[in-house]
């Protein structure tokens, strides 16, 4: 008898197609955003999006060391925003 059925997402199930440019068209989104609510980051869309790619490294790294994943709030202020 089957009791558990376990899914893999992330590179298993689902691969990200990222075109060309479309790190920036996201950074540029994303400080747009966060400008709306008063949160003003002093970054070009180029400096965010280098910025991000680095620390989601970072994050994904620490992820497959410690086989924890956390809360996105949790991935985007200790991570992926913490400069």
């Amino acid at each position: 008898m089957i009791r558990a059925v376990l899914f893999d997402l992330g590179g298993t199930l689902h691969c990200a197609d990222n075109p060309p440019g479309r790190e920036i068209w996201f950074a540029d989104r994303l400080l747009n955003g966060l400008a709306d609510y008063g949160i003003c980051l002093d970054a070009t869309p180029e400096e965010l999006a280098g910025r991000l790619r680095v620390n989601a490294e970072i994050y994904k790294h620490e992820t497959e060391a410690s086989l924890e994943e956390l809360p996105p709030p949790v991935i985007w202020n200790d991570y992926y925003l913490k400069e």
